[in-house]
């Protein structure tokens, strides 16, 4: 009885931090932190509650991710856990648009409508009605794999993803450990090269986990980013989830900084999420192929994992001082001109159009900035040129499309 008594315990405990896990991943899906809802829902999963209900949640997460298989493999299970529940219907259709699939999408969103027949799941299979009845298009210049951000593994779903995980682990490895041997002390050569080293396999490593998200570019992957920046057509949501896709942002923000002087500042934003992966990884991994050993270390990678949200604000406050940092740089001899125009016309505009935490730290600069110089006592020529300047930088980081004739 005492035994049966501590499984119910455990079992209860289970359920509450699944729970927990539920409600951090709807926060980190409404902020649009859409592989930390991931990370979340997952633990949730992990954790004994695998209802239709976390599938469906963690089914939506993929695909506003653009990782449409595994958002179709997550919607069917929730229509196998619940076949009677129309969102998991609606789910499973939306996931078979985002693959092509829609003689499949009809057939399920007409599911869904057969059980909850309202507007919306009308609209739904009217949609897919009409992309099925679309002449069939060139396939898209995006070819999405299964693969998870910033080298998130896929444990389990093919030996070539699991060793390509392992690849992007030992990478990920020999990226923290140069990060710190660039602080030991010694000759400035030995720190350099350790420096240079992160930064190039951090470049490399952030391909290989966009390739694995997004597919292999081609001409007309690179014309339609192109059109899509200039407003000179619509982005779909697969544009959309490449162009806000931070192994993206991060790939530019590698390229600049690796042939920068060496400072360990530079790292820490690569550092931060390199070491997030690295837990999200073996969390993973072990949870899914070695249940004992996982249950033991779950909770130590958890602490880690279960701060997606954290690290998010701490790298958008990091890339902020990172930008003053070089502005001070600009009065000594490392000084450097253009990585600080590209740095912030580049970098820190992309991040600002698609990160809230990157916004949300502007603004916090913008509310101390306002006290200094919208004082009574600052003069109004000062207060003009700020007022200026706030105007531009605004403006960059929300263009407008160019007027039409």
């Amino acid at each position: 009885e005492t035994r049966v008594l501590f499984e119910k315990q455990n079992a209860m405990t289970d359920l509450a931090a699944s729970e927990k896990a539920k409600e951090r991943g709807n926060a980190e899906f409404a902020a649009k932190n859409f592989q930390a809802a991931i990370d979340a829902y997952t633990e949730a999963i992990d954790l004994g509650g695998g209802s239709n209900v976390l599938y469906s949640n963690r089914s939506g997460a993929y695909a506003s991710a653009g990782d449409w298989k595994r958002a179709k493999e997550d919607a069917t299970a929730a229509t196998d856990l619940r076949p009677e529940w129309a969102k998991g219907w609606s789910r499973l259709g939306a996931a078979e648009i985002g693959l092509g699939n829609f003689d499949a999408a009809v057939k399920a969103y007409k599911r869904g409508y057969s059980l909850d027949p309202s507007d919306q799941m009308k609209k739904n299979v009217e949609f897919a009605e009409s992309k099925k009845n679309e002449p069939r298009q060139r396939p898209s210049a995006f070819r999405p794999t299964s693969g998870g951000s910033f080298g998130a593994a896929t444990p389990g779903l093919s030996g070539a993803a699991l060793i390509l995980g392992f690849v992007q682990l030992i990478a990920h490895i020999f990226i923290v450990v140069n990060a710190f041997l660039s602080l030991l002390p010694g000759d400035g050569s030995s720190a350099w090269h350790a420096y240079k080293q992160a930064m190039l396999v951090s470049l490399i490593s952030l391909i290989i986990g966009l390739v694995r998200a997004h597919g292999i570019p081609n001409l007309g992957t690179f014309k339609k980013v192109w059109r899509t920046l200039r407003h000179q057509q619509g982005g779909d949501q697969t544009m959309f989830n490449f162009l806000t896709d931070q192994q993206l942002h991060y790939i530019l923000y590698t390229s600049l900084f690796i042939t920068s002087a060496p400072s360990f500042i530079f790292l820490v934003p690569v550092l931060t999420l390199t070491v997030y992966s690295i837990c999200n990884f073996l969390t993973q991994f072990f949870n899914k192929n070695m249940p004992a050993i996982g249950s033991k270390l779950t909770p130590v990678f958890r602490q880690v994992t279960s701060r997606g949200a954290d690290i998010s604000r701490l790298n958008a406050n990091t890339e902020l001082i990172i930008f003053f940092f070089l502005i001070f740089q600009l009065f000594s001899p490392s000084r450097n001109l253009l990585l600080i125009i590209l740095y912030a016309h580049a970098f820190l505009r992309i991040r600002y159009m698609s990160s809230e935490d990157s916004k949300a730290a502007w603004g916090k600069v913008k509310a101390s900035s306002d006290r200094v110089f919208n004082h009574p006592s600052c003069p109004p020529q000062v207060t003009g040129l700020y007022t200026k300047l706030v105007g531009f930088v605004h403006g960059l980081g929300n263009p407008q499309p160019p007027a039409r004739s």
